[in-house]
């Protein structure tokens, strides 16, 4: 549990920097949106799906980037969310790790309840996510 944890606080930093980061032609590309959007789907690749960390770093994407994803990609960010929420997690598609217990579990079911809460109220930014002047 402690590497996921690592693993996770690396990602949210630089997921942040992404977030942050203005979106210019000057900008690296590994620090522009495409780059989590592109770290995103290789999360959901075999073997990374099957990796006990990978539903806790999905909801980390997510979370921190998921309002910018959504103004920037529209339709078809929702259409990669909603498959993931519909197919993966309620019917089992995902292929994340089958252990059932522990922290692996806690991370699906904390991924489903932010799908279900983008599902009913819509995608918030993450909290924190203004820059001060």
């Amino acid at each position: 549990m402690a590497y996921a944890a690592r693993m996770t606080g690396i990602l949210s930093l630089y997921l942040s920097i992404i977030y942050v980061a203005p979106l210019d032609p000057n900008v690296p590309p590994q620090f522009r949106p495409a780059a989590a959007w592109k770290l995103l789907i290789h999360l959901f690749t075999i073997p990374l799906v099957s990796l006990e960390p990978t539903p806790q770093l999905i909801e980390a994407v997510l979370s921190v980037c998921g309002s910018k994803l959504q103004s920037l990609y529209g339709a078809q960010w929702r259409k990669l969310w909603v498959c993931l929420r519909e197919e993966g997690l309620v019917q089992g598609k995902a292929g994340f790790n089958p252990k059932e217990t522990g922290w692996a579990k806690a991370s699906v079911a904390k991924l489903g309840l932010l799908l279900d809460d983008w599902a009913a109220q819509g995608i918030k930014e993450a909290e924190g996510s203004r820059v001060d002047p």
